[in-house]
């Protein structure tokens, strides 16, 4: 079935084609997995049509490290902006973020809400430009509200593929930008989803 579907991606006109090869590649090496369905998933009146209108976008004070808007996704939450503030101006000085987008002083072009999480495979993921959520309830009440299907990637900090991965897709911009735009993404270690149970 994967096959099929990555077949499909690849063939697709309407999608760059490095994104179409990255999404192949993600069904092939089960790296992360689309979900279409929710067990308490409810489409009826979730989708974009039933949604408030989006609040302007919140400025990242470029000062604070904050960078540049993540491509493709919906404006800075300002509470989450404070947060995100918070943690780099509270950050170990020898701290070097890792993501081949730096700015010119060093600090990272884009920064994400993995930035607040402790564990090091997330916090690796902490400046791609893709919209990550962590593991739990926020991700799946934003999906359900917007009838966007999840994108689940799962890995540990020593996984080659993992990092081949992040290289290839979750790095790109252009890769970024389609994720964000049409899904909810989240990035998990796996003992997380393990752990986790839906709160109803």
């Amino acid at each position: 079935m994967w096959q099929a579907v990555a077949t499909q991606a690849e063939g697709r006109e309407d999608m760059p084609k490095p994104v179409a090869k990255s999404i192949a590649l993600v069904l092939a090496f089960g790296v992360a997995a689309i979900l279409t369905g929710l067990a308490y998933w409810e489409p009826a009146g979730t989708g974009p049509e039933a949604q408030p209108p989006q609040e302007p976008a919140t400025a990242r004070p470029e000062a604070k490290g904050l960078g540049e808007p993540l491509p493709g996704a919906p404006p800075i939450d300002p509470e989450l902006g404070a947060e995100l503030a918070t943690k780099w101006e509270e950050r170990d000085p020898d701290y070097e973020p890792r993501t081949r987008h730096l700015r010119p002083d060093g600090s990272p072009k884009y920064i994400n809400r993995l930035f607040l999480e402790s564990s090091p495979y997330l916090l690796q993921h902490a400046h791609n430009p893709v919209d990550w959520y962590p593991w739990g309830d926020e991700a799946f009440e934003v999906a359900r509200r917007s009838g966007r299907p999840v994108v689940l990637s799962v890995g540990y900090s020593t996984c080659h593929w993992c990092h081949v991965m992040e290289e290839e897709s979750f790095d790109d911009e252009e890769i970024a930008r389609y994720l964000n735009e049409n899904y909810i993404i989240i990035k998990s270690t796996g003992k997380s989803a393990r752990m986790w149970t839906p709160s109803t």
